[in-house]
């Protein structure tokens, strides 16, 4: 959870997990309704990782959207922050790819 803008005090991860080398993983946030925005902060320890977003919609006639094209993000740069606001019901997929690295950590905010 992020801290109210002009409150004091760390941000308290709302995941953090060790994403081995060669690993590829999907950490979905389902349950995403029609009107819905949904923000994350993405944070690396460690050199670096590649990630993309996308919005999957629960309707199956829909397609699945790019919300962030691919980026590294090193542990030196900025969290990766974004917003994405639901024009239908679905969930929206963080892909963190560690294939070309040794095992680093991330957490979700």
């Amino acid at each position: 959870s992020r801290p109210k803008d002009g409150e004091p005090g760390p941000n308290n991860p709302a995941a953090e997990f060790t994403i081995k080398g060669g690993e590829k993983i999907n950490l979905e946030i389902e349950g995403v309704e029609s009107g819905a925005t949904i923000l994350w902060d993405l944070v690396v320890g460690g050199w670096e990782v590649t990630y993309w977003t996308e919005f999957d919609p629960s309707a199956g006639r829909s397609y699945t959207t790019v919300i962030d094209k691919r980026r590294k993000l090193c542990s030196s740069d900025e969290p990766g922050c974004n917003s994405f606001k639901a024009s239908e019901a679905g969930k929206v997929v963080l892909i963190i790819d560690n294939t070309l690295s040794r095992k680093k950590k991330a957490a979700t905010y």
